[in-house]
């Protein structure tokens, strides 16, 4: 495993892989113009898998975080629900 320490998985430690892929997301796309894949996520969160970030992605979506087009290895989006959380947990 190449990515940070995990703790066993939980509502927290999903709390902190959204705003991690979050962050990554919002710096791949002002950086290059487009979203990181699928085992760029995983590597970042500490997944060994690309199933296995699959299985977090399709969570934040259930969520409505983010919108998922799992056909594109860059088919990530995020919502403007978790966009405006974003900002406005920044702002207080």
């Amino acid at each position: 495993m190449n990515g940070p320490v995990r703790e066993p998985y939980g509502e927290r430690q999903f709390q902190v892989d959204v705003d991690t892929i979050t962050k990554l997301v919002i710096k791949s796309m002002s950086e290059r113009g487009y979203p990181p894949t699928v085992r760029e996520i995983g590597e970042t969160v500490g997944l060994d898998s690309t199933a296995s970030t699959f299985a977090l992605l399709r969570r934040m979506q259930r969520r409505g975080y983010i919108e998922v087009d799992e056909n594109t290895p860059r088919g990530i989006r995020l919502t403007g629900y978790i966009v405006d959380m974003k900002a406005i947990t920044e702002e207080l």
